[in-house]
């Protein structure tokens, strides 16, 4: 938190020096853009996508891949 608290406090200061104009953000599209970031991590966390974690037998790829597209029907749900 102390790190975010700095990150912060150095943004203003860049805002300041350069008198830049803050735009508001639309909520909606951080959702979005939230949304995209959570399925492309959900979409590699995938049996295939886990590939790199070393051969998964099929009964437990199986089972990986159903609670990750369990997850990726839930996140739908935001569209």
């Amino acid at each position: 938190m102390a790190v975010i608290a700095e990150m912060r406090k150095a943004n203003e200061e860049m805002v300041h020096i350069f008198k830049l104009q803050r735009q508001e953000r639309e909520e909606a599209r951080i959702f979005r853009a939230a949304i995209a970031h959570l399925w492309v991590i959900l979409s590699d966390s995938t049996a295939k996508g886990m590939r790199g974690f070393g051969p998964l037998s099929p009964e437990l790829a199986s089972e990986v891949n159903n609670h990750v597209h369990r997850l990726l029907d839930l996140l739908k749900q935001f569209e």
